[in-house]
């Protein structure tokens, strides 16, 4: 029995030996899962992970065994499995979990801003950390660790004066690093300044109903100081001949020393100029005062009568405190007037002029200088205060946000209120661009009976393609660098064509008909103001709305010749494609307080400040009245009857052309479905401008006009007007009085 069980065994090994056995092995191979490199203490790789697979038979050779895995994607909990085979159809699987990341968290500084001035010290700094796979492990804020909120970080850095470094450094669960950094300048604020509109006059040129006429008329005034507070100069401001000891449309900046030795008394005075003091004129004077040794003055006393002023009337400025100015455009000059029963002679000349900004961070205080030359600018040097060491001026700035501009748009922006009648409606930029026609070509002369233009090209454009075709077709035109080459946009003559017109080819007196269809008349519903915000002078923001006409009708005038007035619609003249008008507002940074309203009333434009403000200004709520003038879209204050010009062609007799206003359809620009934020020159906001705005040509085609209304013959050649970006207010902010 037990040889054949022997031999029966022997049997089946030999024959499992050759393959021809059916014996089968139960036990499974093994088969482990190896990962390199291995995760950190928290179970994460921040690189591609390799895993390995090694396997063995337990009672059965290996059939196969996984080839090794790299794993590159990221993501956590990610099952890498592998599975062993024998060669008697045993299997075992090995699994490993792998967690990845390999990108550094984003730290993100929202407060301060790269490149901020800051007036105080230490700056709170607070932004945000993203990681969105394994999560925030650490933060550090300098080098000082930061608890986070949410996503969410805030820390206290003290600076030192000048430049500093703001570093947020992170790493993640993963052990990837990221960080963010910025500069910052930090200077100690050594003056604060005050906004005073209360200026109370101290001499004036008299009108010629006194003394005689006065080759230019200027008033001049010192600001009323509020306590603890020096003035820095007195203010000088051009008036009219008509006019005596008018109120000023300007103000003036003055100032407290927040830093002993800032601020300082004069040594003396130099007298610079004396009024003649004629019958019946005022007797006023100019005075230079002397600055103690590293002080400056920035600007001159005006005086009542001829006395020296008083010491403690101004004070000067520690130098380091400033930075260059210039002297501005002549404010007045005094050169030759007639006086008194008509006996004319020449004055003691002098020449008075604001003190402009030069350096980018100069604040002008208003004060003016002054020369004795009536052509010649002084000589200087002028100085201005430095933002950085004013309160509040250069880091206050940085704060206006998009948010903040919005609420000052929607608080303060003007209401437009339209003739009754009115044709020629606002529209939007954008829509007339898309009808239009960009053009380019040779001017030799503007003047109507020479008016030469060769049109060298012509294209379709539109507003997202406008800037495109100009640096394609116009900039590459052989005659580009011709001083007589121009380019403009054509826009449908259709939009041209509102006038029933005689016999001769105008329009009789009365008002002008609109026939079926004409679309040059805007539509207010589409209407949108164009809305840039721009620094002014470190201490104000001016938000300018900029309003487009599609069509700028012949001036819807009142005609008056010697004391008879008719109302008329000029045929042709004044006539143009395309008209662009603005509303400027001042807003004083540190309250956050409308202060100044600007109109441009054909361009020549008015300040309106504080004190006008429910006078010769009027509101509905918080938003100021503009009065848009008839056809011709000029804004006014008030509605009624308001000075054009006097032709100088009036044949027969002279004569004025008025504008006339009226409180018809309101147009509601602050409400956000009328205005668009297009640009910003705020350093805390910035808005990415579109294309077309950088245009330089002009809004609408050459035309010739003329027209033949009774004695008013006239004759000219009209353009539309030119882009925004062209006028100085656009990058400067607004020039006209009460501006230095």
């Amino acid at each position: 029995m037990k040889r054949i069980a022997f031999v029966t065994l022997l049997a089946g090994i030999l024959l499992d030996i050759n393959g021809c056995t059916g014996y089968v092995s139960s036990a499974p191979p093994k088969i482990t899962a190896k990962v390199s490199p291995s995760p950190n203490a928290a179970g994460w790789n921040n690189t591609d992970v390799s895993v390995s697979f090694v396997c063995s038979g337990t009672t059965s050779a290996i059939a196969s065994c996984p080839q090794p895995v790299l794993v590159q994607t990221e993501g956590g909990k990610q099952v890498i499995t592998g599975t062993a085979t024998d060669v008697a159809g045993n299997t075992a699987t090995a699994s490993v979990t792998l967690n990845i990341d390999k990108t550094p968290p984003v730290a993100s500084i929202t407060t301060p801003l790269q490149g901020q001035f800051l007036g105080a010290s230490p700056v709170t700094v607070q932004g945000t950390i993203d990681d969105p796979l394994s999560g925030v492990a650490t933060v550090t804020c300098n080098g000082a660790t930061v608890t986070l909120s949410n996503s969410s970080f805030s820390c206290d850095v003290s600076l030192v004066s000048g430049q500093n470094t703001v570093t947020i450094a992170t790493t993640d669960l993963a052990g990837n690093a990221g960080s963010s950094s910025l500069i910052v300048t930090f200077e100690v604020a050594a003056l604060e300044l005050a906004y005073v509109e209360d200026l109370q006059l101290v001499w004036w040129t008299p009108s010629a109903s006194f003394t005689g006429d006065w080759n230019s008329f200027a008033a001049f005034y010192n600001p009323v100081l509020p306590p603890g507070y020096y003035s820095l100069g007195s203010y000088a401001e051009a008036i009219t001949e008509s006019t005596n000891a008018p109120s000023p449309a300007g103000f003036m900046l003055v100032a407290k020393d927040l830093g002993e030795g800032a601020l300082a008394k004069p040594l003396d005075y130099l007298n610079l100029w004396n009024s003649t003091g004629q019958l019946f004129e005022p007797a006023g004077s100019f005075w230079q005062p002397i600055p103690p040794s590293g002080y400056v003055c920035l600007g001159v006393v005006a005086q009542s009568g001829h006395n020296k002023p008083d010491l403690d009337e101004i004070r000067c400025v520690r130098q380091d405190l400033t930075v260059a100015g210039q002297a501005g455009s002549a404010v007045w000059n005094s050169s030759f007037r007639c006086g008194a029963f008509g006996i004319c002679g020449r004055e003691a000349e002098f020449g008075a002029r604001q003190v402009i900004a030069q350096d980018p961070y100069a604040i002008s205080t208003g004060a003016f200088v002054g020369s004795a030359s009536t052509t010649v600018p002084p000589s200087g040097p002028f100085r201005c205060l430095d933002a950085r060491r004013v309160k509040g001026a250069a880091d206050s700035l940085w704060k206006l946000g998009s948010q903040d501009v919005t609420l000052l748009v929607e608080k303060y922006g003007p209401q437009l209120q339209l003739e009754p009648g009115e044709i020629f409606l606002p529209d939007d930029a954008e829509y007339s661009l898309n009808s239009a026609k960009l053009e380019w070509g040779l001017l030799e002369d503007g003047s109507y009976s020479s008016f030469n233009l060769q049109v060298l090209g012509s294209i379709p454009t539109s507003a997202s393609a406008l800037m495109n075709d100009v640096n394609s077709h116009v900039k590459t035109d052989p005659y580009f660098a011709d001083p007589a080459f121009k380019q403009w946009l054509r826009m449908p003559t259709e939009w041209g064509e509102p006038y029933i017109t005689g016999e001769f080819g105008y329009t009789f007196w009365g008002e002008a008909v609109v026939p079926p269809g004409f679309i040059a008349s805007g539509n207010l519903s589409r209407a949108r103001a164009d809305v840039r915000a721009v620094p002014w002078n470190w201490l104000f923001t001016e938000l300018q709305f900029w309003l487009y006409y599609p069509f700028n009708g012949p001036g819807r005038v009142q005609v008056c010749i010697v004391g008879i007035c008719y109302d008329s619609q000029l045929n042709e003249s004044g006539r143009h494609y395309s008209d662009w008008e603005h509303v400027t507002l001042r807003i004083l940074n540190s309250t956050r307080e409308l202060v100044g309203v600007f109109m441009s009333e054909h361009g020549a434009g008015r300040w309106f400040v504080k004190r006008d403000f429910g006078s010769a200004l009027s509101f509905s709520g918080t938003h100021p009245l503009v009065y848009v003038a008839k056809y011709s879209h000029a804004h006014y204050p008030t509605a009624g009857r308001h000075y054009y010009k006097s032709p100088f062609d009036i044949v027969v007799a002279s004569g004025t052309l008025y504008d006339l206003t009226g409180g018809g359809q309101p147009y509601y620009v602050y409400q956000p479905a009328f205005y668009t934020v297009v640009s910003s020159a705020l350093p805390g906001y910035q808005v990415r401008e579109p294309d077309w705005v950088q245009f330089q040509g002009l809004w609408g085609q050459y035309e010739r006009l003329k027209d033949w209304i009774s004695v008013y013959p006239y004759t000219s050649v009209e353009t539309g007007p030119s882009a925004p970006i062209v006028n100085d207010c656009w990058t400067n902010g607004e020039s006209g009085p009460g501006s230095w």
